[in-house]
């Protein structure tokens, strides 16, 4: 036992000499590539190097370093030995220089309101003691003793309280100042505390020299997402469509006069081929089974579309990257910087919806056709329509709809109004079953100055059961599909023109039942 011990003291005080003889470098981050989740970052330090074996650390490296994904390039007449992962809970992360400047502003204050504080006490305490004084001497003073008494503690006490007040006020300020500097603090991000990752590298070479190491890693303190600006100059007009990323990094290190690029790709996403399984079949059992609808990831083909000038746009493999060749500050604080990515300009059509069951005015609607040859990803979108903000929305190229159906909000000029005009009951002679007769009418109204293309839906109800018989008499040349129940409309109304459309059906169900959904 005794042996063990010893064994492990001697490797730890040859591992504690050998870091440290080791040479210290902070190596400048040179690049990141900006994943959907994580990024891939490349720092890079020039090492003096001396003949035989050199030990190196390469310290404030980023957070959430993936061990296993550590790359090590060295050029010049060396090679490296051994790379090793370590952290350092001794040297602790560097703060920003912002931060630093705010840190040194908060001390000048907190040292401030402790100077006040220190002097209102004083203040406080000479005011307690001029009054006590006053109290017990006033007893055995003359009338004149008294008053000059007065007079002298109505002189000393304004002064007091003068400069007590004064000190009240400034010591408010200096307090408000302090909570703001903290705010900022807060609002910046600090990493002072955090344990420093490092990379522990042997090097040989053969002689005396200078080399460049490149380390690269990936980390999971960084990411970005896609948001889109979708904006119409009018009806008939091209949509245009703008996708924006939205960066943000936690890793601790300043991203400045680096070469940034957003990819594509999803790190944390399953990678393996599905497999497939035998598939069993046999008679239902009589309880209810859950139905789950599975999600379908279709890959959207990708098209070249217009990227701004300082953006270069390259396929690499599965994903795609898009080189930002401007100098784009990344601070490590969390939060967003917005970059535009790229704009295309899709080909729509336009058109007025009508769902008079549910509302009783129109709403404009745009059609993009060939949504997935866009090669966009999912993402919220804020929605322009005549400059105006109309709202958001969510865009999802991996829908199974050929076509995007974008709504651009309602518009009052445009009216559907539904009423029921006649619920009539008959029972029938031969047998206990009633029918029931429903006369609807949409009246359609298009007060716009321009004739508008509008599109109604309104539906018949479906029966669950076979003792329920659903009767469709009138429509009004509705196209109708029988499983869903569902009409559709597709018309064109004239400036101020207004239609009617008749809606009648009839449901025939045993008189002894109640009908749930009429």
């Amino acid at each position: 036992m005794k042996k063990n011990t010893l064994i492990v003291l001697l490797l730890f005080a040859f591992s504690f000499t050998a870091a440290q003889n080791a040479k210290y470098y902070s190596p400048k981050v040179q690049s990141a590539i900006v994943y959907l989740n994580g990024a891939t970052l490349t720092q890079t330090a020039k090492v003096n190097l001396l003949k035989g074996s050199n030990e190196i650390i390469l310290t404030n490296l980023a957070h959430g370093i993936d061990e296993k994904s550590i790359k090590v390039k060295i050029k010049g007449n060396a090679f490296v030995v051994s790379v090793n992962k370590m952290l350092n809970h001794i040297r602790k992360n560097k703060k920003s220089k912002e931060v630093l400047k705010l840190t040194d502003s908060l001390n000048f204050y907190e040292k401030k309101r402790s100077d006040l504080n220190a002097e209102i006490q004083v203040l406080q305490g000479k005011s307690a003691v001029l009054s006590s004084l006053i109290q017990k001497g006033s007893k055995n003073f003359s009338i004149s003793q008294i008053k000059k008494s007065l007079d002298f503690f109505t002189k000393q006490s304004s002064k007091i309280n003068y400069s007590l007040e004064k000190d009240k006020t400034i010591f408010q300020k200096v307090m408000g100042k302090i909570q703001d500097i903290k705010k900022q603090i807060k609002e910046l991000g600090s990493f002072g505390k955090e344990p420093v990752n490092e990379v522990g590298l042997t090097i040989q070479t053969s002689k005396k020299t200078t080399a460049v190491v490149k380390v690269s890693y990936f980390t999971r303190s960084a990411s970005w997402k896609p948001f889109y600006n979708i904006a119409s100059s009018g009806f008939g007009e091209p949509i245009s469509l703008t996708l924006n990323a939205d960066i943000r990094q936690r890793t601790g290190l300043e991203w400045k006069n680096i070469q940034l690029t957003v990819s594509t790709r999803n790190p944390y996403l399953n990678n393996n081929k599905p497999l497939l399984k035998p598939w069993f079949i046999g008679f239902r059992k009589n309880h209810p089974i859950p139905m789950f609808k599975a999600m379908n990831n279709v890959h959207a083909e990708a098209v070249q579309t217009a990227a701004p000038s300082y953006i270069v746009q390259q396929s690499k493999g599965l994903a795609i990257e898009y080189k930002l060749m401007l100098n784009v500050p990344i601070p490590p604080d969390g939060k967003g910087r917005i970059v535009k990515i790229k704009n295309v300009t899709l080909p729509a059509e336009y058109s007025y919806y009508a769902v008079p069951k549910y509302s009783n005015e129109g709403f404009l609607v745009c059609k993009i056709k060939d949504w997935k040859r866009t090669g966009f990803l999912s993402g919220q979108a804020n929605i322009f329509y005549e400059n105006s903000y109309v709202g958001k929305s969510f865009v999802n190229p991996k829908t199974t709809d050929k076509d995007f159906l974008l709504s651009l909000g309602k518009d009052i000029n445009i009216r559907a109004d539904k009423k029921l005009v006649k619920d009539f009951r008959e029972e029938s002679f031969l047998g206990n079953n009633v029918t029931r007769t429903f006369n609807y009418e949409i009246i359609l109204k298009n007060n716009k100055e321009k004739t508008c293309p509008l599109i109604v839906e309104d539906q018949i109800p479906i029966s669950k059961n076979e003792k329920i018989k659903v009767k469709v008499i009138e429509t009004s040349n509705a196209a109708y599909s029988p499983r869903s129940g569902k009409l559709v409309w597709k018309l064109k109304l004239k400036p101020g023109e207004k239609k009617i459309l008749k809606l009648n059906f009839s449901v025939t169900y045993p008189g002894d039942k109640e009908i749930s959904g009429l």
